[in-house]
């Protein structure tokens, strides 16, 4: 069952018009596209649908009026042919998400990370039921990562007995918004297994600092 957060003021806000970024079709090269990689718009839309599901019409508004202009065309026209969309607008969707909805401090981030699993649920479910383990997953979650993502790679080893580390590798642009949606989304997907509980503790974070992105797993 999800959780309900309390609703905030869904009131908009207006942006001064200098605030604005010129507008840029999102099915156009951009040069961010180069530097940070891309995101397939699928990753935008679910979050999109977890704002619209838990703020209604009126939150979806609010997060258009607050969006960049070269977001709010993503948001709002068709996707492009191919699926990819700047990574830079996967970030600034789930900061900004983050900071309307939720307390800035990157907890409603997490909670878009679980929600999108769910989408894909009936699919995990079905394989846990049919015996798939941690380590088996794993492998599948590291094939499936440029699906996703064009830059970039997740690595994921066993340590030892019911334990191992998650690496995310290569990213252009490291962001504790991108590692905290791969760790809910993980949280989401082990939630569908019956017999397995597992726990995911963060290691370290490039954006933070730190020389890598890692995640250690470890399940009963």
């Amino acid at each position: 069952m999800k959780s309900r957060d309390v609703r905030p003021n869904c009131v908009p806000k207006r942006r001064s018009a200098a605030a604005k970024i010129p507008w840029v079709s999102p099915s156009q090269s951009s040069s961010s596209w180069a530097l940070h990689g891309r995101a397939q718009a699928s990753t935008l839309r679910v979050r999109e649908a977890f704002v619209k599901e838990r703020y209604g019409d009126a939150g979806h508004a609010r997060l258009l009026e607050h969006a960049s202009e070269r977001l709010r065309q993503v948001l709002t026209v068709a996707d492009p042919s191919d699926g990819w969309v700047s990574f830079d607008h996967f970030i600034e969707l789930c900061v900004l998400i983050d900071r309307l909805f939720g307390r800035g401090d990157h907890g409603l981030i997490l909670q878009m990370g679980r929600y999108s699993a769910e989408h894909t649920s009936g699919v995990w479910k079905s394989m846990f039921q049919r015996g798939m383990d941690v380590t088996q997953f794993l492998e599948i979650a590291s094939g499936l990562w440029h699906r996703h993502y064009d830059s970039g790679r997740v690595l994921g080893k066993s340590s030892r007995e019911n334990e191992a580390e998650l690496t995310i590798e290569e990213m252009p642009l490291p962001h504790r918004a991108h590692c905290l949606s791969v760790k809910g989304w993980l949280e989401g997907v082990f939630s569908f297994s019956e017999n397995t509980r597992v726990e995911i503790l963060e290691l370290s974070c490039r954006a933070s600092g730190n020389p890598g992105c890692r995640m250690r797993l470890t399940w009963r």
